[in-house]
């Protein structure tokens, strides 16, 4: 048996749609490094979310996570990046069935890739895929094995202002 949360999108779109479906991001600002064509950074960000998935009775939640992530970007031109992220990703999922309820933190990867178009020099705009998994514990009694796991893919767009 195994406890999953899969493939859940969340674009602009579904937030404005769906106020359930809230996903709201804080990121802490990217620092970077260039060389030439190439731009190296480390990012940090924390996600409020209402992703839930229910399986054979059992409802896994994932109402926050957060990443750090470097980030590896290519300048196409003086203000559009290109870029692939990866790192590590922690968070809690709350797996229940009726009558009972368990809060399992986990810690896990997250990979991805995106673009950044600069607007102003303090503004840019991007869009970014997230993939993040999250392991949970694992168990094994009388023939049964538990695996948790939250796993979820993200799509999202973005607003940067760099202080």
């Amino acid at each position: 048996m195994e406890a999953r949360i899969e493939r859940q999108a969340h674009t602009v779109a579904d937030i404005d749609a769906r106020v359930s479906q809230l996903d709201a991001a804080i990121s802490e600002g990217t620092k970077r490094g260039q060389f030439a064509a190439f731009v190296l950074g480390v990012e940090t960000d924390f996600d409020i979310t209402s992703i839930e998935k229910t399986t054979n009775g059992v409802t896994t939640k994932l109402p926050w996570f957060g990443t750090t992530r470097g980030r590896l970007a290519f300048l196409v031109n003086p203000a559009l990046l290109l870029y692939g992220t990866g790192g590590v990703a922690y968070g809690r999922a709350e797996v229940s069935v009726p009558g009972a309820s368990v809060k399992i933190p986990g810690v896990g990867w997250a990979a991805g890739a995106g673009v950044q178009d600069a607007l102003t020099p303090q503004w840019s705009i991007g869009a970014e895929y997230l993939h993040v998994e999250l392991d949970g514990p694992s168990a094994s009694a009388g023939g049964v094995s538990i695996d948790t796991k939250a796993t979820t893919d993200l799509g999202r767009a973005t607003l940067n202002y760099k202080f």
